[in-house]
């Protein structure tokens, strides 16, 4: 992960709130994408409709699902992931990371660039 920062690309990790919280403590400049269901109901519909997990697996992973939902105000973008529109939430997401990369405190060099040719410049 870390050599594909410094190469300047992005990295997107699938992870746990334990370890979102692990990675901002470590790169503080990291952007946090909460993805959820519309719905806990819709989540449990989700997984019980699918068929490949029993009613126990099923239980824990709404359980977690509520725990993570504790710490969704700790992330810095939402996404809900609407049922049969997942080509939408994955363009919002790449909006997100656009968006991100215009920020000016990304762009520090480039901001002092123009701002140096400004004072610079003569007609």
């Amino acid at each position: 992960m870390e050599e594909k920062l410094e190469e300047g690309k992005d990295v997107i990790l699938e992870i746990e709130i334990q370890g979102a919280q692990k990675i901002k403590e470590k790169i503080p400049e990291a952007i946090l994408v909460f993805v959820t269901p519309p719905s806990m109901e819709e989540l449990k519909s989700r997984l019980i409709g699918r068929g490949t997990e029993t009613m126990d697996v099923i239980k824990g992973r709404l359980q977690r699902a509520a725990q993570e939902s504790e710490g969704m105000d700790q992330y810095e973008y939402l996404l809900v992931n609407e049922k049969d529109k997942v080509e939408e939430c994955v363009d919002r997401l790449h909006q997100i990371i656009q968006n991100e990369h215009l920020r000016t405190q990304r762009n520090v060099s480039f901001v002092k660039k123009i701002q140096e040719d400004a004072k610079n410049l003569t007609v």
